[in-house]
Order: C-alpha cells, then structure tokens, then sequence
C-alpha cells in the first residue's frame, strides 16, 4: 500500500507540475489596488500629456513659458554654472526648445558623481540630441549613462523615451539604444537588481524581440536574444509580484502574436462612404483604440488622409472596439462627414497584448501579424522631415517582402538552370 501511495503522490505531482501557466486575464484578477489605479489612470494622464488635447487657454500659457524660457535661457549663457543650478538651467533651456544650450548644461551636469537627478539629465541631454537629429550622439549618451549608472526606474524610463522616438525611424539605431540596455536588463529580469524589478524588466527586455523580428535580422541573431531572455528567466529563484506576473504576461502574448495570423474579427458597423472588404492588400494596418478614447477622435480623419496617399498595395483602417453589450452607435454616423472608420466588438486590444493606445497592427498579404506596437496619433501626421512614420512603416514591409520574393524566384531560376544542365 505504501508504494501505491508514493506512485499515486508521484502522478499527482507530475500532473501538477504540467499544469498550464495562469493567462493574462487570471492574473489581472489577482492584480493590487495600486497597480489597478495605475492602469485606470495611464490613459487620463496620456491625454493631459499630450498637447494635442490641450485648451486654448493652456495653449497660450504653454507658448508664453516657452517664448519666456527661451529669452531667459539666452539672457543667462554667459554665466558660469555648477551643481543644481546648472541642472535648473538644462530644463530652462529644454523649456526655451534652446537645443544647444540645454544640451551643454545637461552633459557638464552629468559628469559630476555626487549631482541628484543624473538620470533627468541624461533625459534632458538626449532629448535635446534628438531634436537636433543626431541620433548616434544619442547613443553615445545612453553608452555614458550605462557606465555611470544604475539600470532603475528613472534610467530605464530615459532609454524607453529614446526607443519611443527612433525605434521605427530608424531602426537600427533602435535596436542598437535598446542593446546597450539589455545586459543590466537581463541581470534585472533573473531577479539580480534590487532596483528594477523582474516583471518590469521582462516586459522592456520581449520589446527587444518584437523590434529584431521586424527589422528581420539574422535567424541566429533573433535567436540567440531570445535564448539569453529565456535563460534569464529561468535564472530566478524568487517568484514575481501578482503586478509582475501581469506585465509579463502581456509582453509575452504580444510578441508571441507577430508571424501568426490576424485573429479574426467582426465589423459591427462602419461610418463613412467607403465600405470596407476582408480583401487584404500587400500591407494592411489597423490603428485599433477603444470607443471611449477622447484623445483618439481625430484618428479617423487621419488614418483617411493617410489613405490618399496609398497605393493599392496597402490599406489603412481606424479599428474602434466598441463595448460587448452595445448594439448600435449613440449617435448614428453620418456617411458626408464621418470618415470611414470600422466598429468591431472584438477584443483585440485584450488578445494581442496592448498597453496603451492607439494601438498599431501591420499584417501582411497572408494576413500574418508582422508588427504589434502602442504609438502615437503623431505617427499618422507628417514629421520634420515630410515623411509619415505610419507609411514608412507600411513601406518597409513591402520592400522586405518584395526583395523576399524577387530572390526566391532567382534561385528557383537558378536550380532549375543546374538541373536542366
């Protein structure tokens, strides 16, 4: 009886141990008030940060502080600066647009060991290098700030904003910011920095994967990143915080979406004159956000603009999720002014692993996911250089997969010359 016992405990352990991981939505439940408050009010603090949203009132208070700022950035050059004075006039400076001179304080300020906000400083300093477009300076500063300091909160946050604005622009200089992190992000995500915590870590260090899939590297490179987060995690000897578990997890299921197909999803309805076909095109993107998003209202029009300068190889769509129980719109669309806009009940925002919207989906021909990434509405709007991030995007992929194509057929070409040979 006692070895039926040990062989029936066994089993049961065996059975146990395979067990599937908790899905997102579980651990969600199992989430604290604090890091639910947090999550409630991401989307009320991105709308007051962006300007875009702000009152006419605000607007001119914002414009007066700049043109004030710039004035006195100027009127105080000649002086000589030390310590946290010098730090303040960094941000007077960053406050003027003054790129030069905020650049300047900001790197002299960072050279002192004992100085408090190094870390603002470097943000301070690779904002300025960005708004100048010297993107490898930029690099150079995140290199400096790896050797000075600590991977915490505050760094981690400076090479977040430096991805934010590169990652996509220019790609390998995102990869190349986002590398220059990944070692100390690594030693954070097997639990080995006190100050970063692992789920956090993780969540930045699956953003690495995504942007080396899309910029397609080397098999081995993507690889071998992938193995040294996989390894980094099995490194842990301590569990993650019910907050940890859930950033994790999200971060997880976004990447694991990229090269599988589209979920599938129903249109409830649309708005506008042009209806909308499942027919995909070359390059397809969504630009998905919920219905109650004050700050999204303009991206109908946008992504609309954004159409007109598409050929029929690509096609854009604004993808509104509208609540499961509704039925019909509050107020029923008007086909001469609306922009076309499709409604889904469809939680994809859930399902692909989105924290923040609007959230962009790429797909290609076959319908495979090739990017999933949180933007901003500014990606749909010409920048300095005349160009639309969205559709440079868009563009990408139809090169890579153009050139893909183009050599396939030329080595079709060529084995089929050496048999007939």
């Amino acid at each position: 009886m006692r070895v039926l016992a040990l062989a029936v405990l066994l089993l049961t352990t065996s059975i146990r141990a395979q067990e599937p991981p908790p899905t997102a939505e579980q651990l969600h439940d199992q989430l604290p008030p604090s890091s639910i408050y947090e999550e409630i009010m991401r989307p009320l603090d991105a709308t007051r940060a962006d300007v875009g949203n702000w009152s006419d009132i605000e607007l001119i208070a914002l414009t007066t502080a700049m043109k004030t700022s710039q004035t006195e950035c100027e009127r105080l050059d000649p002086d000589p600066r030390v310590g946290e004075e010098l730090y303040a006039y960094a941000r007077l400076c960053s406050l003027g647009r003054d790129w030069k001179r905020s650049y300047k304080a900001a790197t002299e300020y960072v050279q002192d060991d004992k100085a408090l906000h190094r870390p603002s400083a470097y943000y301070l300093a690779v904002q300025a290098d960005l708004n100048m477009h010297h993107v490898e300076d930029t690099l150079l500063l995140l290199k400096d700030m790896d050797t000075r300091l600590p991977l915490a909160p505050e760094t981690n946050a400076v090479y977040d904003y430096v991805l934010s604005l590169v990652e996509f622009a220019v790609p390998s200089a995102g990869i190349n910011a986002a590398l220059i992190r990944q070692p100390k992000l690594l030693e954070a995500v097997s639990g080995h920095n006190p100050l970063l915590t692992p789920g956090v870590a993780e969540a930045s260090a699956w953003h690495l994967q995504e942007l080396l899939r899309f910029d397609i590297r080397l098999p081995a490179e993507t690889a071998g990143a992938l193995n040294d987060l996989q390894l980094a995690i099995a490194a842990r000897t301590a569990p993650l915080s019910a907050t940890d578990s859930y950033a994790a997890a999200v971060a997880q299921r976004r990447y694991k979406a990229i090269g599988k197909p589209m979920p599938a999803f129903e249109v409830s309805r649309t708005a506008g004159l042009k209806s909308y076909s499942a027919h995909l095109s070359d390059v397809n993107l969504y630009v998905v956000y919920p219905e109650d998003c004050a700050s999204c209202a303009g991206i109908p029009e946008a992504v609309a603009d954004l159409r007109k300068g598409l050929n029929i190889r690509a096609q854009a769509w604004p993808l509104v999720e509208i609540r499961p129980m509704e039925t019909k719109p509050s107020a029923p669309p008007n086909p001469k002014t609306d922009p076309p806009a499709l409604f889904t009940h469809a939680e994809l925002l859930k399902r692909l692993g989105a924290t923040a919207v609007p959230f962009y989906i790429l797909t290609d021909g076959k319908g495979t996911i090739r990017l999933l990434t949180n933007g901003s509405r500014g990606w749909l709007h010409l920048d300095d250089n005349g160009d639309i991030l969205a559709q440079t995007m868009m563009e990408r992929i139809v090169a890579h997969d153009d050139t893909e194509r183009v050599a396939a057929a030329e080595k079709a070409a060529r084995e089929k010359l050496a048999q007939q040979q």
